[in-house]
């Protein structure tokens, strides 16, 4: 069980960056 959690914060984390790093790029 606690896998799954797991998996599910380091997918969310992964998405804030990948949205962060698409919002600087279309920033510029």
């Amino acid at each position: 069980m606690e896998e799954i959690h797991f998996v599910g914060f380091v997918s969310k984390l992964l998405e804030t960056k990948i949205m962060q790093v698409l919002r600087f790029k279309h920033g510029q």
